[in-house]
């Protein structure tokens, strides 16, 4: 009874009283199988993150080799026109 009234349970009914205590709460256990599928799970997930930032640096690599040619253009016909004139 000391445990019910702890748990605030004053008086509980016959029925109930029967299986009051049977159960204890208790942390969930990681099994082998989750602990490996979690570890699957994240070797999968650290793969798919590193080819994204891989794709972003190269597009971005690209975008400035292609932002680099376009000023060399711009500034070799302005270099003709000045030389023209």
């Amino acid at each position: 009874m000391k445990k019910f009234a702890g748990w605030g349970i004053i008086k509980p009914t016959s029925s109930l009283s029967a299986t009051l205590g049977l159960f204890e709460d208790e942390p969930i256990a990681w099994t082998v199988g989750s602990s490996a599928t979690m570890g699957v799970t994240a070797a999968f997930a650290s793969v798919a993150l590193a080819g994204v930032v891989l794709g972003v640096r190269r597009k971005w690599q690209q975008s400035r080799v292609s932002e680099a040619a376009t000023i060399i253009q711009i500034q070799g016909e302005e270099q003709e026109l000045l030389e023209t004139q």
